[in-house]
C-alpha cells in the first residue's frame, strides 16, 4: 500500500486488490468457460485519505474505482470512481460521512460469509444485493463497550419525469457487537421506490423484489472464533416487497473457516426461498454448497493463489433475471489474486 503526504497534515494511502482467474461455469442448458476477473475477490484500486484538523478531529475520504463486477459477470465498464465514494469527519463523537456510503447491511455480507461478493457467495442471485446507495449521508457512533450504531439516509425524489433523475428513499439502521472471539451485525433497512414510470437511478437497486412502493430487508450475521485457526460463520437475511408482485425471500448461509499456515480452507451451505406467488403457488427454493482453498503468498493474506467451487440445486426457478431453469448450476473458478 503507497502513502504519500499531499500537503502538511493530509495522508493519502492507495490500495486495492487485482484479482484473474479461469472460470468454468455449467448451468442446465450452457457451459461457459472464460479468463476474467474478481472470481474471489472484487478487483479494485481505493484512494483513502485523512487530514488532521482540531479537538482531535480527523477529515476522511474514500473513493473507489471498481474493475468488474461482482462473481462472474462481464467487466465494469463505468468510469473512475464507480465503487464507494465518500468523504466526512471522524473524532470522538464518532463518524459522519456523506456521499455513495456502504451500508451496514452490506458490511454483513463481507464479514459473516467467506466469499465476499464474489463466486460461491450466492451474492445477487439467491443473498440480497444492497451495497451502497447514492445521495446517502451516514452517522456512525463510537464503540462503546464493543457495541456500534448507525443510521444512513438517501433523500426520495420523485417528482422529475426525466428517466434516471429520480432517487428512491432509503433508511437504514444497523447495529454491531465486536468484542473478543464474538461478532455479531444487524442492519434493518427501507426503500421507499419510485414508480417505475417516472424513471429510477442505482437506489432501485436489484433487491427491491419489484416492488411498487416499498421493500424491506433485514440482515443478521455473526462469526465466532473458536481458535486454533477455525472460524464459525452465519448469514440470515430476509426480503419483503409490496406492489403488484408481493415477494417475500429469505435466505440463509452457515460457514467455516480453517487457516493452517499458509493454508485457507471455507465452506458454505446456504438455502434459499422464495414466495413470490409469479414463480408458482409453491413460491421458489434452492440449495448451495461452496468449497474453497487458499494459498497465502504474503505475511498479511492479501496475495494468494484460491480455488472455489460451488454447486447449486435450484428445485423451481433461478431468481437472477433472463432464462430461468430448473437444475443444478456448477462453477469451478481457479486463479490469482493480488492485494496492496
Amino acid at each position: 500500500m503507497a502513502s504519500a503526504a499531499v500537503c502538511a497534515h493530509a495522508d493519502v494511502t492507495i490500495g486495492g486488490v487485482f484479482d484473474v482467474g479461469y472460470v468454468s461455469d455449467k448451468t442446465p442448458s450452457l457451459t461457459t468457460r472464460k479468463v476474467d476477473g474478481s472470481f474471489s475477490d472484487l478487483s479494485r484500486i481505493v484512494i483513502n485519505g485523512d487530514m488532521a484538523l482540531k479537538n482531535g478531529i480527523k477529515a476522511i475520504f474514500t473513493v473507489e474505482t471498481d474493475f468488474f463486477n461482482p462473481g462472474i459477470q462481464s467487466a465494469n465498464t463505468g468510469s473512475f470512481a464507480n465503487g464507494e465514494v465518500q468523504a466526512g469527519l471522524t473524532g470522538g463523537f464518532g463518524t459522519i460521512q456523506a456521499g455513495r456510503v456502504n451500508t451496514a447491511t452490506f458490511f454483513n455480507t463481507l464479514f459473516y460469509q467467506p466469499y465476499g461478493t464474489a463466486i460461491g457467495s450466492g451474492f445477487g442471485s439467491y443473498t440480497n444485493g444492497v451495497v451502497r446507495y447514492d445521495n446517502s449521508a451516514k452517522y456512525t457512533t463510537p464503540s462503546i463497550n464493543g457495541f456500534k450504531a448507525s443510521a444512513l439516509f438517501s433523500a426520495k425524489n420523485s417528482n422529475s419525469t426525466v428517466n434516471g433523475q429520480n432517487t428512491s428513499g432509503v433508511t437504514e439502521f444497523g447495529l454491531s457487537y465486536n468484542n473478543g472471539p464474538l461478532s455479531v451485525g444487524f442492519a434493518n433497512l427501507k426503500n421507499d421506490v419510485v414508480p417505475l414510470a417516472t424513471g429510477n437511478n442505482n437506489n432501485d437497486s436489484f433487491a427491491n423484489l419489484g416492488a411498487t412502493k416499498q421493500y424491506l430487508l433485514n440482515s443478521l450475521g455473526a462469526s465466532y472464533n473458536m481458535g486454533s485457526g477455525l472460524k464459525l460463520m452465519a448469514l440470515m437475511d430476509s426480503q419483503k416487497a409490496d406492489g403488484g408482485d408481493t415477494a417475500q425471500r429469505s435466505h440463509t448461509a452457515l460457514s467455516a473457516v480453517y487457516v493452517t499456515g499458509q493454508n485457507q480452507f471455507s465452506g458454505t451451505v446456504g438455502t434459499f426461498k422464495d414466495k413470490t406467488p409469479a414463480v408458482g403457488a409453491n413460491g421458489s427454493s434452492a440449495s448451495y454448497t461452496t468449497l474453497g482453498y487458499d494459498y497465502f503468498l504474503d505475511d498479511k493474506a492479501t496475495s494468494a493463489v484460491y480455488a472455489r467451487y460451488t454447486t447449486t440445486d435450484d428445485k423451481t426457478l433461478r431468481y437472477g433475471g433472463g432464462a430461468t431453469y430448473v437444475g443444478s448450476y456448477n462453477t469451478l473458478a481457479m486463479g490469482y489474486r493480488f492485494g496492496f
